[in-house]
């Protein structure tokens, strides 16, 4: 593959036509501009495009984050071996079009990214409920709210112990720590973890049998609900299907903003292309009245990109 001459080329131009110039340069795909150093005691100043340079990197980057949610939500449609023809050219209308349009693009952008912010909070937030379905598994055959402690003269102890506790073992510790109280335990479920049980007793022994099963490894659950689980685990469920039909609402609203796809790539591309201006516009030095920038050109492109410069600007290259 040969290995193309490349050819220093400056240019003096008027600052009026600095818009022109540089979309004209970056049109031409030939020249790549460079920084140029402000000569010593010259009225030639940088200007600062920082800012602007980064907005547009910005709106780029969330242009392209909405595609890749389109992308995602509402795939295109393409022929099989369309990716082989590369990417279309968008012609000077089109961007001349978008530049009209920018903010109402824009806006779709944001709502399409504010729709899949919605669904995946939603969708974490049933994780977050099944959750909860799965800590309430074992606990299902219970009959009362795991937060009820029994009645006035009886105290009801609700809890879990390790995975290798036995109803046997619990009433053995109770009765050699607690020999005289009168207890009833019922084991509720188990896990690969635990074992749920419910311990009755009478009030005046409730020290006692809360000491025997603490010594035995039974504690109280980390989480509880003032409802039965069976009935809790049922409002759990209905609030995951009406999060589910607010995902299945918000996709739909989604999928419709794929006829925005074209007009957002277009975007993307536009913001780039803004931002490299701005960039080129950072390499290059002004005064009141003209801007002066280098580059390079390669040397079979230099005489006729010299000529259509002159043709269009009243410039010196």
């Amino acid at each position: 593959m040969a290995v193309l001459q490349m050819k220093k080329i400056t240019i003096c131009a008027l600052l009026t036509d600095q818009r022109q110039v540089l979309e004209f340069l970056q049109g031409a795909g030939v020249v790549e501009i460079s920084h140029l150093e402000e000569p010593e005691g010259s009225t030639f100043q940088r200007p600062d495009t920082s800012a602007r340079r980064q907005s547009c990197e910005r709106d780029a980057w969330t242009a392209e984050q909405a595609l890749e949610v389109l992308d995602q939500y509402a795939p295109e449609k393409t022929p099989l071996l369309s990716g082989l023809a590369g990417k279309p050219l968008a012609s000077g209308e089109e961007f001349a079009a978008l530049r009209e349009n920018h903010r109402l693009v824009m806006e779709d952008v944001k709502q399409i990214l504010e729709y899949s912010r919605e669904i995946g909070e939603n969708k974490a937030a049933i994780a977050k409920l099944e959750t909860q379905i799965e800590a309430l598994s074992p606990w299902l055959a219970l009959d009362v709210s795991m937060q009820y402690s029994g009645t006035e003269k009886t105290v009801l102890f609700i809890g879990a112990a390790g995975a290798q506790t036995t109803l046997d073992s619990l009433y053995q510790a109770a009765a050699e720590r607690a020999p005289s109280a009168d207890v009833y335990i019922q084991l509720v479920g188990k896990d690969k973890d635990q074992v749920c049980a419910a311990v009755l007793c009478l009030r005046e022994d409730a020290a006692q049998v809360e000491e025997a099963l603490r010594a035995s490894g039974f504690a109280r659950p980390s989480q509880s609900f003032d409802q039965i689980p069976a009935v809790k685990k049922g409002e759990l469920e209905g609030q995951i299907q009406q999060i589910r039909d607010e995902i299945r609402t918000t996709t739909e609203k989604l999928r419709a903003y794929g006829t925005s796809r074209e007009n957002i790539r277009l975007l993307s591309d536009y913001c780039r292309m803004q931002a490299e201006k701005y960039q080129a516009q950072g390499n290059m030095l002004q005064s009141g009245k003209t801007i002066l920038l280098t580059g390079f050109v390669p040397e079979p492109e230099e005489a006729k990109l010299l000529t259509r410069l002159n043709e269009r600007f009243d410039l010196y290259a």
